[in-house]
């Protein structure tokens, strides 16, 4: 029997704290002019959803409900042995339904031209 835990004076490390960046509206036009027309719809799915870039890049067009604005993120892609990879978000929190009405109207409008 042990009489006394091992783990007692194991010190944990301190978090990091990273600090998260938003950018603004202007900012988000200026990379999404920037980007390649069939690239430039994910940013803005990703600002107006709040998407990281792997939900952005695993966002399949069945995943998108343009007529209600909704976004369902439940894959990613995921670099495994270099290769591009889907795979499911890392954490079953991660899995969610977003409204995006506006911005999923106006892609759909720019995919459709």
């Amino acid at each position: 029997m042990i009489r006394r835990s091992p783990c007692v004076d194991i010190r944990l490390p301190e978090p990091d704290m990273t600090t998260i960046r938003l950018l603004s509206p202007t900012e988000v036009l200026v990379l999404y002019r920037a980007m390649r027309p069939d690239y430039a719809p994910l940013i803005l799915l990703g600002a107006a959803a709040g998407l990281r870039q792997g939900e952005a890049f695993g966002l399949a067009v069945d995943r998108i409900d343009f007529a209600d604005g909704i976004l369902t993120v439940n894959q990613q892609v995921l670099v495994i042995d270099r290769r591009p990879t889907l795979a499911p978000p890392k954490t079953k929190a991660s899995v969610r339904d977003g409204r995006s009405r506006s911005c999923a109207g106006r892609v759909h409008r720019r995919a459709q031209a």
